[in-house]
């Protein structure tokens, strides 16, 4: 946090002391803009790994926490419990609203799943290699523009 706050605050000085400039970007703008996002990468990256190793760590415990037999218990009712109704029969447009909701949970439960982390330090590594060489790509393109066109 430190690091945007420091970050905002050289913007804002820059903004002050240069000339101003019918209010346009200039290059140090985007320049200042792009090292703000950066760190605002980092801080995200953060985040997220810090969920994934918070939620991994829950999932383990849970898991390993449950019965074995615990299911089949669940899924069995007590004798003495008495029998389930069945649910009403449901109108046309009901059926096509719960077809739709059912499509969209799978879609969504697919959607989540296909971001699962099975080892949070993995984004760390790769976001070791990942940010710095984005960074020195970023300071490349940004500086042939502003040298040379």
């Amino acid at each position: 946090m430190t690091t945007v706050l420091t970050m905002t605050t050289l913007m804002m000085g820059m903004r002050n002391s240069l000339p101003n400039a019918n209010c346009f970007i200039k290059a140090i703008d985007v320049y200042l803009g792009i090292c703000f996002s950066f760190i605002f990468g980092a801080l995200i990256e953060y985040a997220v790994v810090h969920f994934a190793v918070v939620h991994c760590t829950l999932t383990y415990t849970d898991t390993e926490s449950s019965p074995s037999g615990s299911e089949s218990r669940l899924e069995n009712p007590p004798e003495d419990a008495p029998p389930k109704e069945s649910p009403p029969e449901e109108s046309p447009p009901e059926k096509a609203r719960h077809w739709c909701f059912t499509v969209l949970r799978k879609v969504l439960h697919r959607a989540v799943n296909c971001c699962h982390i099975e080892n949070p330090h993995y984004i760390d590594n790769y976001s070791r290699v990942i940010f710095p060489l984005s960074f020195v790509m970023v300071n490349l393109l940004y500086w042939t523009y502003y040298l040379y066109f």
